[in-house]
């Protein structure tokens, strides 16, 4: 991609439209700029995506997406300073279907 920074102001333009109307592809959206975030090294920025997205996932994501979503919590609150396992642990079993 010759200007991600672009790409994402577009994706982070189209999140605000759908959570502004309450559609749930909202979290595709959102799970779109974790991945991107880590793909980049933000992982700030990748925590909170991650974060939100499995907040609004309800059933709208299968088993792989919210494991992959998960994973993505998990690499990016080590990388953010996270280092007790058990909090790790606890904000993932927290990050279930609703």
């Amino acid at each position: 991609m010759k200007n991600p920074d672009a790409g994402i102001g577009l994706i982070e333009e189209a999140r605000v439209i759908l959570e502004r109307n309450h559609d749930r592809r909202v979290v595709y959206a959102t799970t779109a700029l974790a991945m991107i975030a880590r793909d980049r090294g933000r992982w700030a920025d990748a925590r909170n995506f991650a974060d939100d997205a499995l907040a609004h996932a309800g059933s709208d994501l299968d088993d792989t997406q919210l494991a992959t979503l998960r994973w993505v919590l998990a690499r990016a609150l080590v990388k953010t300073g996270e280092t007790s396992s058990a909090r790790i642990r606890s904000r993932l079993q927290h990050a279930n279907r609703s």
